[in-house]
């Protein structure tokens, strides 16, 4: 099972939650900026993008090889596969989401239907 941390808009407006999974995120480890860019988490995105680029001009500059590149990239892609899910957390937080609740399923969509069934939120429609 999986844990999914549930978001919902600050604002009065009928948009759907956002369900964060918990975790290591494989896509954020083999596409760390298009995953950074994707989900907008873009202080994350300029962090790295600027140890990208220290890494480059570090091994052209040094001269070391791309031995010890390919090493310090995987360290950065392992980074970024670690914490990728709190950082969109915190972007989502930043641009005015809340956070809701925590709920475990096996995906993200028994998660949403899991969140809908126990949800006391006012956009939620019960029945009657």
């Amino acid at each position: 099972m999986r844990i999914y941390a549930v978001y919902q808009s600050g604002s009065y407006s009928l948009k759907s939650p956002i369900l964060v999974s918990e975790g290591f995120s494989l896509t954020a480890f083999f596409f760390p900026m298009f995953w950074l860019i994707y989900y907008r988490c873009w202080l994350a995105t300029l962090g790295v993008g600027l140890i990208e680029a220290f890494l480059v001009l570090a091994v052209v500059e040094t001269h070391l090889g791309l031995g010890l590149f390919w090493s310090w990239q995987i360290c950065l892609c392992s980074l970024v596969g670690f914490c990728a899910n709190d950082w969109r957390r915190s972007a989502l937080r930043r641009n005015g989401w809340v956070f809701d609740s925590v709920v475990a399923a096996n995906s993200k969509e028994a998660a949403f239907v899991r969140w809908m069934d126990f949800s006391d939120s006012p956009y939620v429609p019960k029945a009657k």
